[in-house]
């Protein structure tokens, strides 16, 4: 009797006599395009580099002297939009910048331009029951997600970062790498909780919302609240 599973979007049949891979039949792959050339873009490159279901054919970035990332050609500018590329599936490949205006701009145009950006999940994040994960979102290697929990389009979660049990992270939030997140917590959108930092049970961030690297929350933040080790001193 023969058995076949998916890994990693491919299909692999096993023969479980002999528990031996005989046939690998490899899905059609997507060509995908990586919007930006700066440093998050280079890890979302590379992790699509590692995921069987696309071929990453180049990218997009406005520098005149990024003409190359991880040896993948430039095809163009991010501003003004390409309409003429080769493939509809995108990879958002531009950061956390400071101002999210500026991301969100470039998701709205690559949209009403016909555009998709996909959800990129790392093979190695460890995901439990999670409830839903939104599109365009990048969620890197080493990432926990607990049970009921819930990722907004175009959140960014970064390496070895834990989020617990049904919390909910709002649209285009960057959760920067080694963040903790005990469980019941509500980010809101456009907000960012820095490298190491941590979140109590049961608080609640809202929307344009900075933590500092290294803080921990222990109270409830409101819109346009940032946390930082001056605001502690204070």
């Amino acid at each position: 009797m023969l058995l076949s599973y998916f890994i990693s979007g491919s299909i692999y049949t096993i023969d479980p006599l002999f528990k031996r891979v005989f046939t690998k039949i490899v899905m059609d792959k997507k060509q995908i395009i990586v919007v930006g050339g700066g440093g998050h873009a280079k890890c979302v490159a590379a992790v699509l580099l590692r995921l069987p279901q696309y071929e990453v054919i180049g990218f997009l970035d406005d520098s005149k002297d990024q003409t190359s990332l991880l040896g993948m050609p430039k095809l163009g500018r991010i501003n003004p939009v390409e309409k003429n590329l080769t493939t509809k599936y995108l990879a958002l490949g531009v950061g956390h910048v400071g101002k999210t205006e500026v991301r969100n701009a470039i998701i709205g145009s690559y949209e009403k331009a016909g555009y998709s950006f996909e959800t990129i999940i790392a093979p190695t994040v460890l995901s439990n029951f999670v409830a839903h994960i939104g599109k365009g979102v990048y969620i890197a290697d080493g990432v926990i997600l607990q049970p009921d929990v819930v990722i907004n389009d175009y959140a960014i979660i970064s390496n070895i970062a834990c989020i617990n049990h049904d919390c909910r992270v709002g649209r285009n939030t960057h959760i920067c790498p080694g963040v903790m997140i005990s469980g019941n917590v509500t980010i809101g959108e456009d907000s960012l909780l820095g490298t190491g930092s941590s979140v109590v049970h049961g608080v609640s961030i809202g929307s344009n919302c900075i933590v500092a690297a290294g803080q921990t929350v222990i109270k409830n933040l409101h819109d346009n609240e940032n946390l930082s080790a001056f605001n502690l001193a204070k």
